[in-house]
């Protein structure tokens, strides 16, 4: 079985002192963890549109979040 030799806590703080000041925060551990492959022995990291800016992913379920409501019943 194939096994990591570093932990968790220290991939994600590898992968978040790659990032700008400031834009670690933006970042949870899961999206770190779920995005990170290695390729030819580099770390890369996807991110998906909303997990790049979590503003924007709240505001659009804001926006939006009538269309997902059940109908009223009279």
């Amino acid at each position: 079985m194939w096994r990591s030799r570093w932990d968790a806590g220290v991939l994600k703080a590898e992968a978040l002192a790659l990032l700008p000041c400031g834009l670690g925060m933006a970042f949870s551990q899961s999206h770190v963890m779920a995005a990170r492959r290695h390729q030819h022995s580099r770390l890369i990291i996807e991110v998906d549109e909303y997990s790049s800016n979590p503003t924007q992913a709240f505001t659009f379920y804001n926006i939006n979040q009538g269309r997902f409501q059940p109908p009223h019943v009279q």
